[in-house]
């Protein structure tokens, strides 16, 4: 539901409902808090200098967000006394129902939401008749969603000040079309790429096999190219660890890399979801390569563990005939 005023009233959009929706509207201004950051610090002795561990997962943590919202209780019908407690309930009901964090816009903000939940309520001050009064507290995510994804550049709602005109966007080609691969050397590092299928005496490759990096122990080729097969060249490498021959197209450092930069306007890193169509008939899966990290997907699998920093993110996609879209939206304080 797209948050905005309505009847001149300022209000909220909580779980889908807007305030109004129930019979409530706002009694004053909604107290935003800002959240703070959680700092992990250790004093050397017999010093002045603190190191700060707080980012050692890579990740700086901040507090939750505590959002108050005044609300005045309208009872239209005003039968008696006890109907405005029967619109109390019900918004009490709609205020209480989430047991997880929901999404919450304020209609003076309506580009941003919050992910909230309600931990207090006031007690309701009402009189014998038609009103009553309350505050519900929410306790919500540390930053502000923005509520367009970032690599929407419509000219109407782009920002000047805080929006990145880019198009996180690449196409990768068909194997044949990234022929020749590259030749690896014994003693490189090797990594299994997000498209390999099965390989030597190992049967179906597993996320434990992508998940690891191998020394190249020796190289053959074998005269059993076979292109029906999804095999485009003879080249294969023993791998140590992995103890098995893993053909170079399956090899994510033999692959053609194509580079994509990604500029992330928020404060904290984000999980994006990766948008994964294929152009082609042919192997799916993909392989992004980060900071020297490799982040493997299938081609129906959601991307859980690949997380674009805040500002510039220089990236390596590797795969083939796979159409890669990064999507996410913003968060900021």
């Amino acid at each position: 539901m797209v948050s905005k005023v309505r009847d001149g009233f300022a209000g909220v959009v909580f779980d889908d409902l807007h305030n109004t929706d129930v019979g409530v509207t706002l009694s004053g201004d909604v107290q935003i808090g800002n959240p703070s950051k959680i700092k992990n610090k250790i004093r050397l002795t017999g010093t002045n200098i603190d190191y700060d561990f707080s980012e050692i997962n890579g990740v700086q943590q901040w507090t939750t967000r505590v959002i108050k919202v005044p609300m005045n209780i309208i009872d239209f019908d005003i039968r008696d006394y006890r109907s405005t407690h029967l619109v109390a309930t019900r918004v009490l009901n709609w205020l209480a129902r989430p047991n997880d964090r929901v999404k919450l816009t304020i209609d003076k903000f309506p580009d941003y939401y919050f992910m909230a939940e309600l931990v207090n309520l006031d007690d309701i001050e009402t009189d014998m008749f038609e009103t009553g009064h309350f505050i519900a507290e929410f306790e919500a995510y540390p930053f502000k969603i923005r509520d367009k994804i970032a690599l929407d550049d419509e000219f109407r709602t782009f920002n000047f000040f805080t929006d990145v005109r880019q198009v996180p966007e690449v196409v990768l080609p068909r194997a044949e079309e990234q022929l020749p691969f590259t030749v690896l050397a014994i003693g490189d590092l090797a990594n299994i790429g997000g498209w390999a299928q099965q390989f030597g005496t190992q049967g179906v490759v597993s996320r434990y096999h992508t998940s690891q990096s191998y020394m190249i122990e020796d190289i053959r080729e074998v005269d059993d190219v076979d292109f029906g097969a999804y095999r485009y060249d003879k080249k294969q490498y023993f791998l140590s660890e992995l103890n098995t021959w893993v053909r170079s197209q399956d090899i994510v450092q033999a692959r053609t890399a194509y580079e994509l930069e990604v500029h992330n306007a928020g404060v904290t890193n984000i999980v994006p979801e990766i948008n994964k169509s294929i152009t082609t008939i042919g192997i799916g899966g993909i392989t992004i390569e980060k900071d020297g990290r490799f982040y493997n997907l299938k081609h129906t699998e959601a991307n859980r563990h690949f997380t674009l920093s805040p500002g510039l993110n220089k990236l390596k996609i590797y795969g083939q005939n796979t159409n890669v879209k990064i999507i996410w939206r913003d968060e900021v304080i």
